[in-house]
């Protein structure tokens, strides 16, 4: 069991040196965030069912899920978070599809292609407005 253990970990390990290496290499804000949140939550992954082999106490196991869990609820949530903060500030790159953009021009021309669900952007003064009539 050490070996199999040792070796689960050392590939939890490995994936967290491809996200620091995919941090190091790669130019946009987009591209390293998604290296960070994938690789890195798999090598914790790895490193926790690695810690859960070589310690089958009750304890070990219950701690390394508990972290598990906590990275499971915390990575998807700061990566969508983060990504928007960098889309708002304009630190994408390069995009090749850039989805949110053709939803905000079709809402801002008031077309919504015949679905319905235009969105509504409007400024402070718009909502002082309606609330004055």
């Amino acid at each position: 069991m050490t070996w199999i253990g040792t070796g689960i970990a050392t590939l939890g390990a490995l994936l967290c040196l491809v996200a620091a290496i995919g941090l190091l290499r790669l130019h946009d804000a987009l591209s390293r965030l998604a290296v960070t949140t994938k690789a890195s939550t798999l090598g914790l992954l790895f490193s926790m069912i690695g810690v859960a082999v070589l310690f089958p106490e009750i304890d070990a196991v219950v701690k390394a899920a508990a972290t598990l869990a906590f990275l499971m609820l915390v990575t998807p949530i700061s990566g969508h978070l983060i990504g928007r903060a960098a889309y708002r500030a304009g630190l994408t790159g390069t995009l090749r599809v850039d989805e949110l953009a053709e939803a905000e021009a079709r809402a801002h021309h008031g077309g919504d292609g015949g679905t319905g669900t235009a969105l509504r952007y409007g400024s402070e003064d718009d909502v002082t407005d309606d609330m004055e009539d």
